[in-house]
């Protein structure tokens, strides 16, 4: 049988593993102000987001954008991060264990959290042009319609593919 383990159960099973009895961790709730959350991020040295359900979570997008090493559970797109180089690190859904084990490595091995920190920042910034490129795409694409129904104007092929 699976036992749950809640947020201060992890701190007292856990805490003195990873030091949550400490400054080094802190446990947060939901940020009533989007200002706190930009505050306490400046203070991070890593998100640890063990989101179950999301494909890939906003979450972990921002927090790579904002430049932090990002530990995760597997879900259906988590894997995808990693797929050209390591970006994040991932345990498997519901292992505590490994989390709190991917947590030490940040937290023991800085060339290791500042590879992923670049490797996170590489991944979005190629997603953000991708994004791009696929909203220009679809920018002609809608002008190439409203061209075709107004003007009669033909659709190009290269459109059509």
């Amino acid at each position: 049988m699976k036992r749950r383990i809640q947020v201060g159960q992890l701190r007292a099973e856990k805490g003195g593993q990873f030091g949550a009895d400490s400054p080094n961790v802190s446990f947060t709730p939901f940020f009533a102000e989007q200002n706190d959350l930009f505050q306490h991020l400046q203070q991070a040295r890593f998100a640890v987001l063990p989101c179950k359900v999301d494909h890939i979570s906003g979450t972990q997008l921002q927090s790579m954008r904002f430049g932090l090493p990002v530990v995760c559970y597997k879900t259906t797109g988590t894997p995808d991060f990693n797929k050209e180089k390591e970006c994040v690190l991932i345990a498997e859904k519901d292992n505590v264990e490994e989390l709190a084990d991917k947590m030490l490595v940040l937290m023991n091995n800085h060339q290791k959290a500042d590879e992923l920190r670049q490797n996170a920042l590489d991944y979005i910034r190629d997603m953000d042009e991708r994004s791009l490129k696929n909203m220009d795409r679809l920018v002609d694409n809608f002008k190439s319609i409203i061209d075709n129904y107004y003007k009669g104007i033909d659709i190009p092929k290269e459109q059509l593919l």
